[in-house]
């Protein structure tokens, strides 16, 4: 008589079948972490940042150059022309920023706009801290007009209402989770 074929082993008992498992996990994870930290993390800061909001609670306003400002080149050296800048104190809170700490540095110029007219470039200095979706802003920089007559045209808004809405576009580095 003939002995019984003895049983078929079982795929997931057999070595090779773990070694190929293994591998193709440390590459999915591999793989996953990468999209995480190079195509999902930038998008979701730069979705966050687009939906912020900067609200400034205080600003003075001089014609002279503060002394904060003494070594920071930001046009040309020969002198500052009245009409075209001014130096502004700004205290601001931050807004809507998202739920992780993280510091920014603005790449200067920042623009900004009103009513889709161009008014001028602000310079942010400061590395700023935002968590738990606030921070603050506080700086002195100057105000370089760009478009003398919007800038006239806004001024008269800015006296005549309670508050008003810039739009500002600049460039920032975001450091957030070590990334």
């Amino acid at each position: 008589e003939k002995a019984a074929p003895p049983p078929k082993q079982k795929f997931y008992k057999k070595k090779k079948y773990w070694i190929i498992c293994s591998i193709t996990t440390v590459i999915v994870v591999v793989v996953a972490v990468v999209l995480a930290l190079y195509v999902i993390f930038p998008k979701i800061a730069q979705s966050l940042m687009n939906k912020s909001k900067i609200d400034v609670t205080a600003a003075g306003i001089t014609f002279t150059k503060p002394d904060a400002l003494a070594n920071q080149v930001y046009a040309k050296r020969d002198g500052d022309d009245m009409n075209s800048t001014f130096y502004m104190n700004m205290e601001s809170a931050l807004s809507d920023t998202g739920p992780f700490h993280a510091s920014i540095k603005f790449h200067n110029p920042v623009q900004i706009f009103y009513n889709e007219s161009y008014l001028g470039d602000i310079f942010l200095y400061n590395e700023t801290s935002i968590g738990g979706g606030h921070g603050t802003l506080n700086a002195i920089t100057p105000f370089l007009i760009r478009d003398q007559a919007a800038f006239a045209a806004f001024a008269k808004t800015m006296l005549a209402v309670e508050s008003f809405k810039w739009t500002l576009k600049g460039k920032l580095d975001i450091t957030a989770l070590s990334r």
